[in-house]
């Protein structure tokens, strides 16, 4: 839980304490740690993807100044 949290919102310190405070073991707090830490680090080295397209063009398209593609019809 606090490696998906960690990793989705960008907040780790955040995320482990939430799941500290969920599961309410003292044992578990290292692994907690390690999960989000590992996760954030994680996230943070990967490459990031591709950009959605702006609304309303096919995915794929080159985007121009008036959102129709560029070439001959």
């Amino acid at each position: 839980m606090a490696a998906a949290s960690a990793a989705a919102l960008h907040l780790p310190v955040s995320s482990v304490v939430l799941i500290v405070l969920v599961l309410g073991s003292a044992a578990m707090i290292p692994v907690v740690i390690l999960a989000a830490v590992a996760a954030f680090v994680t996230v943070q080295l990967l490459p990031s993807g591709r950009r959605a397209p702006p609304a309303g063009q096919p995915f794929g398209l080159p985007a121009t100044a008036h959102g129709n593609p560029s070439g001959p019809p």
